[in-house]
């Protein structure tokens, strides 16, 4: 980048040394030796120039009437000469100021893109901060997801379990019900003994009942499960939307939106499954009591 701010005097200084050393000045060795602008250099040296008139060499020692008429012919060649480099010093300085105008339109691009540069620079600082809260969005739904994950695998051992207990007591129910029946047939011959039959009876039912609560007590959670679930799809749903307008930029943050939706997908397909499995529970549960309910119905009979 050029260095701004040369001074007449600097390049006065090296425009005389290199008159001194019968070297021409010119803009660009000028430039060479004090840096800057072009436009600032060609200027000053524009200046120096009409300040220092080159001065014509001294004639040689020569006979006096030899040397009039050398002076003669030498004054007329320079005549022609200077008419001659005059022109070609309008044509030149016109040139010069023409590459001058050139230089400082070159000049006025450069701010206006270094203007620009800047305005992307700030634009990129912006995506980027998009892009960190982005991430830092992502790693909280993850969060939210492995919490997630984690209550319904919770939901599914205690569903487990009260299909182990279900299943527990439905063999009980079920040798209560050979018992009751073999006491049915004997009903006659051993009253007392039915009378303990139905006592065990009344007492299987309680337990059932208990049973029956915990079941719907297991559901209030999968219906609190599924509740979240939903939740959770509404977060995926603004995240897809904030991907969406960060899509150019953002093609890593929407990678992990989408396992985050296959994630969610997985935890909706294994609550899909808990609910089936309590649903098969509850048909379980109710045919039991019909199957109950027919047996006492004939027993008092």
């Amino acid at each position: 980048m050029a260095k701004p701010g040369v001074e007449y005097d600097e390049v006065a200084r090296v425009a005389d040394a290199m008159l001194a050393k019968g070297v021409e000045p010119t803009n660009r060795l000028v430039l060479a030796e004090v840096g800057g602008s072009a436009t600032t250099v060609h200027k000053h040296l524009k200046n120096w120039r009409a300040a220092h008139p080159q001065a014509a060499q001294a004639p040689p020692e020569l006979p006096a009437g030899l040397q009039r008429a050398i002076q003669e012919e030498l004054r007329r060649q320079q005549a022609e000469a200077r008419s001659e480099i005059e022109a070609r010093l309008v044509t030149t300085q016109a040139e010069a100021e023409d590459l001058a105008r050139a230089a400082e339109r070159a000049e006025s691009e450069v701010e206006q893109l270094s203007e620009r540069v800047a305005g992307l620079t700030g634009d990129r600082d912006r995506l980027t901060g998009q892009l960190n809260e982005q991430q830092r969005e992502t790693a909280r739904l993850n969060e939210a997801l492995n919490h997630e994950r984690a209550a319904a695998e919770s939901g599914r051992v205690e569903i487990a379990q009260a299909r182990l207990k279900t299943e527990a007591a439905e063999a009980a129910a079920s040798t209560l019900r050979e018992e009751r029946a073999e006491q049915l047939r004997t009903l006659e011959a051993e009253r007392t003994a039915r009378i303990g039959a139905e006592r065990k009876l009344a007492s299987a039912e309680a337990a059932r009942d208990e049973l029956r609560k915990s079941a719907e007590q297991m559901v209030a959670t999968a219906d609190e499960v599924e509740a979240e679930r939903d939740r959770l799809r509404d977060l995926l749903e603004r995240e897809r939307e904030l991907h969406s307008q960060t899509r150019s930029t953002l093609a890593a943050e929407q990678e992990k939106a989408r396992a985050a939706e296959k994630r969610a997908e997985d935890l909706s397909e294994r609550e899909a499954a808990l609910r089936k499995e309590l649903a098969e529970m509850r048909r379980g549960q109710g045919k039991s009591t019909k199957s109950e309910k027919g047996a006492g119905t004939g027993g008092r009979n």
